[in-house]
């Protein structure tokens, strides 16, 4: 008997591997092309809470040393990733669909810098150095581990917000450090007011989810600074092994100066190796005005469960 071929199951064969090819087109087109998009659009966003967060928490501690009101204790959260407490599913973090989740860490007390402020005061004839503070201020710092967007570190430490990414170190809030000039019946001199903040602790978390984190004043609103008439100059030095952190205090200082336009015989600004260090002398026939406090926090940290009903 004569057998008669077909092409008619071949021809649904191809078909469906020409179909196939182009689900794996697609596929790869939005692998490629809209996963990164979405991924950095969601750190660029991340990035952004994150900031507001640190501005927040500076703006509440300032108000607690402002009232003087120790043992307050103030909270807030931080998520440490891009999905924040949410969980994954069985397969794991797989982006066939959707970006990759970003996690991030934060921690107290885990930089290397110190503070040392001194007031020079001569009240007998006699040349006397004070050191009002002379430790590691502390930090509360955030670092990101973002995987479409630009690493970002936000940390506060001595009542500013701060940045470091590749590019360099800013202050994106000033801390609380004021030069002015200050007129009295004898003429114009230099006043300094500055708050010198620490933060007490030590630890770091990391992840993805939310942190929260506990703070309170133990002491604030104190007044160290000797009388205004004895002092002769004001000292602020910080030393820092991060010479792009450095910079940024350098820049600060003169920033400082430049907003009420400081002369340049009032003060003396020096960057070496290691520190950087502002001296404040004002009219040297008055001496310097200055108003120096002190103000002391403890800090925690504490993972908040999630998926609670």
């Amino acid at each position: 008997m004569k057998k008669f071929l077909s092409d008619e199951g071949l021809s649904e064969v191809i078909g469906f591997i020409l179909l196939i090819g182009i689900l794996v087109v697609v596929l790869t087109m939005y692998q490629t092309y809209s996963i990164p998009v979405q991924g950095r659009d969601n750190e660029i966003s991340h990035m952004n809470d994150i900031k507001n967060t640190f501005v927040s928490y500076k703006i509440s501690q300032d108000s607690l040393w402002v009232n003087k009101r120790e043992g307050t204790m103030l909270s807030t959260t931080l998520d440490l990733g891009t999905r924040g407490g949410y969980s994954q599913g069985g397969m794991g973090d797989i982006s066939l669909l959707t970006p990759l989740a970003s996690g991030g860490s934060v921690g107290i007390n885990q930089r290397n810098e110190r503070v040392l402020v001194t007031v020079g005061s001569n009240p007998e004839g006699v040349i006397i150095v004070k050191t009002l503070a002379d430790y590691d201020p502390g930090s509360l710092e955030f670092q990101s581990d973002n995987n479409y967007w630009i690493d970002q570190n936000y940390y506060y430490q001595l009542g500013g917000v701060f940045l470091e990414q590749e590019s360099g170190s800013t202050a994106r809030v000033m801390p609380p450090l004021t030069i002015a000039r200050y007129g009295t019946d004898a003429g114009y001199t230099a006043k300094v007011d500055f708050t010198i903040i620490r933060l007490n602790g030590r630890q770091l978390i990391s992840g993805t989810g939310p942190v929260r984190i506990d703070t309170n004043l133990n002491n604030g609103g104190i007044t160290v600074s000797p009388d205004y008439e004895a002092i002769t100059n004001v000292t602020i030095t910080v030393g820092s092994d991060n010479s792009e952190t450095l910079l940024m205090w350098n820049n600060l200082f003169k920033d400082s100066l430049a907003r009420y336009g400081i002369p340049d015989d009032w003060y003396n600004l020096a960057n070496s190796g290691d520190e950087v260090s502002l001296d404040i002398t004002g009219n040297q026939t008055l001496g310097v005005y200055a108003n120096i406090i002190l103000a002391n926090y403890t800090t925690t940290l504490q993972t908040v469960a999630t998926g609670i009903e």
